[in-house]
């Protein structure tokens, strides 16, 4: 074992994580569509998005609610949430979960 792997704890790659994300349009009127085609193609690079969909709230109003794998490394979940906020036409952004998968 060399002294990185000593220095690291043996951990030479970094385990992998899911996020389940819920983002909210700003208002009802917004294009959920618009926003969903948005959020796919930014989403990229250290990210990979399981699924999104978009899913039924009440009355009319809608979510997109997405899976997105990424290392388990500081800072890439704030990273991703800030991307997300700056989508126009998004409200709010709330991660639900996240879970370690490998």
């Amino acid at each position: 074992m060399n002294v990185q792997n000593v220095a690291s704890g043996g951990r030479d790659n970094l385990g992998k994580v899911a996020a389940t994300i819920r983002v909210m349009p700003e208002s009802e009127e917004a294009d959920i569509f618009s926003i969903k085609d948005k959020i796919s193609s930014l989403v990229k690079g250290d990210y990979y998005i399981g699924s999104i969909n978009i899913e039924d709230l009440a009355f009319g109003l809608k979510a997109i609610k997405l899976v997105v794998v990424m290392d388990d490394k500081e800072g890439l979940m704030d990273k991703l949430e800030q991307s997300l906020k700056s989508v126009n036409g998004v409200g709010e952004v709330e991660v639900e979960e996240v879970s370690l998968i490998s």
